[in-house]
């Protein structure tokens, strides 16, 4: 976790991406990663 804010904060620093580019992107892949997680729960399978 300390590797995606120290990331996200030197994109910002080096003037790669705006800050709201950097909080979308963090915003986006939560939600890739919480659908992701949400799809054995949708098939029906058993937790693992």
């Amino acid at each position: 976790m300390a590797y995606v804010v120290e990331l996200a904060c030197s994109r910002v620093y080096l003037n790669e991406h705006w800050v709201s580019d950097v909080i979308g992107g963090v915003l986006l892949g939560v939600v890739a990663a919480l659908a992701v997680a949400a799809v054995p729960r949708l098939q029906g399978s058993p937790r693992v």
